[in-house]
């Protein structure tokens, strides 16, 4: 009897604490519930607190003119290109941002690179022509890089840019792109100053003459051709040839009147060639392979040449040249066979030299020669000396005096020399050389430390 009862008083209890324990459920529930609705409550006033706290916020007071500025630097930055999406972003920012970078041509117009899918969507080109519309009125400069140039859409992304073709100012991709273009008005061109064609893979009996009458054109860079390419060779100011045989090089400068810039790289056989007077060149940079320099050097009559890159090592034919270029004022050598013997000599026959840059024949001898001397007067105008090559087997006691006596010294002797601004090295013992130095960087020179 007495464990009848005590199991019944337990079954008791354990149908008090089930309905407790639903009891409990319910009430939290409850106030589930009411954490939810306090939840979006909460969530509400929120919003509405960063909207008024917006609506007051120092940025607001802030000019259209410095906000569009601010876009510009922070989306832009220092590569001078952005991506759309960044753009877009921005533009989704808020109410007040969207109206002002839709009113915002200049954030549509920076360099951008566009890169059409070999099956783009729909809203890929739907945006491509917004960003070509809001960019209105001002000139585009747009990269076109196409994943598949045979690519039968390729066509339609091509009528969206074309629609604005007569705003382009810069084009940078590939021949096969061209190939997509529609038929084109001789004047499609009309605000084009610099275009950019890579490597091209196509047949050797096709020709690029869409260029040919855009009357703004002014630099022209052109990779590797399998085709021939019609310009304005006359009107242009800069023009960069990669991998380009010396012959083909030279007919084409003969049409260049008015260069100011030329970029070459020559590759091929050298040959011969009639003599090439461009008075209006002032900066020259060539790469070449084997001698097939060699020719071309003695054809280039440069008389007004400033700067010269040169890449490769022919100390006969560079005196040469350096005898009818006797202003260069700005000197990049790199050929790592050149002796200091020979760089000396090349010095010699720039007397108006300000600036040099080399990748050998850094020895004691060529600092012993830089240390300037009123009875030899070595490049007396240097200002910016850039050796990148091992001075760790320089001693210092070579280094120091060179740059103290280009003005950096109280000396009545170093009076007619410059002084010697900026001197950049390459080694592990730059950090000696500040110490030894350090009085005269504290006046304004600069010691640059390249330690790779």
């Amino acid at each position: 009897m007495a464990a009848t009862s005590f199991r019944d008083d337990v079954q008791t209890l354990i149908s008090i604490s089930k309905r407790n324990i639903l009891d409990i459920d319910a009430e939290i529930a409850r106030l589930n519930s009411l954490l939810q609705v306090q939840t979006r409550l909460r969530k509400a006033e929120v919003k509405k607190l960063d909207l008024h706290r917006a609506s007051i916020a120092p940025i607001r007071k802030l000019p259209v003119e410095l906000l569009v500025d601010i876009f510009m630097l922070s989306l832009v930055g220092t590569s001078r290109s952005l991506s759309r999406e960044s753009v877009f972003r921005v533009a989704h920012t808020s109410g007040h941002w969207r109206q002002i970078a839709l009113n915002t041509p200049q954030l549509w117009a920076a360099p951008v690179t566009l890169r059409p899918r070999e099956n783009p969507i729909r809203s890929y080109l739907a945006s491509t022509k917004t960003w070509m519309d809001r960019s209105s009125p001002l000139p585009l400069s747009i990269r076109i890089c196409p994943r598949d140039p045979s690519a039968g859409n390729l066509m339609a992304f091509m009528n969206v840019l074309l629609s604005v073709v007569d705003r382009w100012k810069t084009l940078d991709t590939t021949c096969e792109s061209l190939d997509s273009f529609p038929s084109l008005p001789r004047n499609a061109f009309a605000s084009l100053e610099h275009v950019s064609l890579s490597k091209s893979n196509g047949q050797a009996g096709l020709d690029i003459g869409v260029f040919a009458t855009a009357p703004r054109l002014q630099s022209v860079t052109l990779g590797p051709m399998g085709r021939r390419v019609h310009m304005p060779w006359k009107q242009l100011t800069k023009v960069q040839l990669d991998d380009i045989a010396p012959a083909l090089c030279h007919s084409i400068l003969l049409e260049c009147e008015n260069i100011e810039t030329g970029i070459f790289t020559i590759f091929g056989p050298a040959a011969a060639c009639s003599t090439l007077h461009l008075p209006t060149l002032t900066a020259l940079d060539i790469t070449f392979r084997h001698e097939a320099l060699a020719a071309f050097l003695e054809c280039l009559d440069l008389p007004l040449l400033h700067t010269l890159r040169l890449s490769g090592w022919l100390p006969q034919n560079l005196a040469h040249f350096q005898l009818r270029s006797p202003d260069i004022q700005s000197l990049y050598l790199t050929a790592h066979w050149l002796s200091s013997v020979e760089l000396v000599g090349v010095l010699r026959r720039t007397p108006r030299l300000t600036q040099l840059t080399c990748n050998a024949a850094v020895d004691v001898d060529l600092f012993y020669a830089l240390r300037y001397s009123p009875s030899d007067p070595l490049v007396p105008r240097l200002a910016k000396l850039a050796l990148l090559h091992h001075t760790s087997n320089v001693p210092r006691v070579f280094v120091c005096p060179m740059v103290r006596s280009r003005g950096w010294s109280n000396e009545p002797s170093t009076a007619d020399v410059s002084q010697l601004e900026e001197l950049t090295v390459f080694g592990k013992k730059g950090e000696e050389l500040r110490e030894d130095l350090r009085h005269i960087i504290q006046q304004g020179f600069v010691l640059k430390l390249d330690s790779r």
